[in-house]
């Protein structure tokens, strides 16, 4: 398993440079006490893995944040600028924040607009001249 997962940082607390703020997650999770979180934490994610096919969530691996439509604006607010092409999606009832998606395959002849047309077949390729 990847070292700095949340997991290892939930299982086995580093002393110094946490991401996590573990008190406010026990707190947010219903929990009373850390042992009793960990414990429960890594019930659900054996749980999880006993699936025969189990599946990447993207929503967890490619999203800014997810949550509450009200969280997600507010992870978005805080961005200021930084939020400019990223846009919050509703998804099965949650809400994520993420990078828009651009069409990098086919671009037109400029490389600027989208592909149309004749164009519609170059790819976004340039060759180099190989002659010195």
């Amino acid at each position: 398993m990847w070292p700095f997962c949340g997991y290892n940082e939930i299982q086995d607390p580093p002393r110094r440079y946490r991401i996590i703020n573990l008190d406010c997650l026990v707190r947010l999770m219903g929990f009373t006490d850390l042992q009793g979180f960990q414990s429960a934490h890594k019930r659900w994610i054996e749980a999880a893995l006993q699936v025969d096919e189990p599946e990447r969530e993207s929503h967890w691996t490619e999203s800014i944040a997810v949550g509450s439509k009200s969280f997600t604006e507010n992870v978005k607010k805080s961005l200021g600028f930084k939020a400019k092409g990223k846009s919050i999606t509703e998804s099965k009832g949650h809400y994520q924040l993420r990078e828009d998606v651009s069409n990098f395959g086919k671009t037109s002849s400029n490389g600027f607009e989208p592909a149309a047309g004749a164009d519609a077949e170059m790819t976004n390729t340039f060759f180099r001249d190989d002659k010195s």
